[in-house]
């Protein structure tokens, strides 16, 4: 019984794939969070990287080259009446084991959220990708909040993030708040 029930969901999530690339979810509208990814050191790093591209081009350090290419520290602030959100990022490579550092530090994103522009952060999340060979994770956040909240995602500290999307619910609104006027540790 089981492995007909494990087939009809591979169907299920085939089905779905092919409908609308990956994972279509129905009365959702998606948005690509490269335009409000936070953190990015110079104008010109790619969307999801923090070295620049003319740092390839005077010959970096090949062991500074990959590093870069990493989101450690980036991030991505919205506002959202939505009182669902769903994520689906994919990664073009996750790093290696590390000793040092877990799977959900590697290659997991977390959520944080406030309601109103003084309330503190607080964690809501954290997802990761199910192993290294994966490469691409969706996943839904219920808000039980019936207003805007502010939101918080930080990226994988060691992935190479392909794409990172941010869905909310048909006639919602999502729109990127600044950063604070100082830095701030969460």
């Amino acid at each position: 019984m089981r492995g007909i029930l494990f087939a009809a969901t591979l169907a299920a999530a085939a089905f779905a794939r092919a409908a609308d690339g990956p994972l279509a979810v129905e009365g959702v509208q998606w948005v690509d969070a490269a335009s409000m990814v936070e953190g990015r050191g110079f104008a010109d790093a790619p969307p999801y990287g923090r070295l620049p591209l003319r740092a390839r081009e005077i010959g970096a350090l090949a062991r500074v080259i990959p590093a870069g290419d990493h989101a450690t520290g980036l991030l991505v602030r919205f506002r959202t009446d939505s009182a669902t959100l769903h994520f689906r990022y994919s990664l073009k490579e996750t790093a290696k084991d590390d000793r040092w550092c877990g799977p959900n530090g590697l290659y997991g994103v977390d959520v944080y959220a406030r309601d109103g522009q003084d309330a503190p952060w607080r964690f809501q999340q954290v997802k990761q990708l199910t192993n290294a060979r994966d490469r691409e994770k969706t996943w839904v956040l219920h808000s039980e909040a019936d207003h805007s909240r502010d939101f918080i995602v930080y990226l994988p500290f060691r992935g190479v993030v392909e794409r990172f999307e941010i869905g909310v619910g048909e006639g919602c609104r999502l729109e990127r708040i600044p950063p604070p006027p100082r830095r701030v540790v969460h």
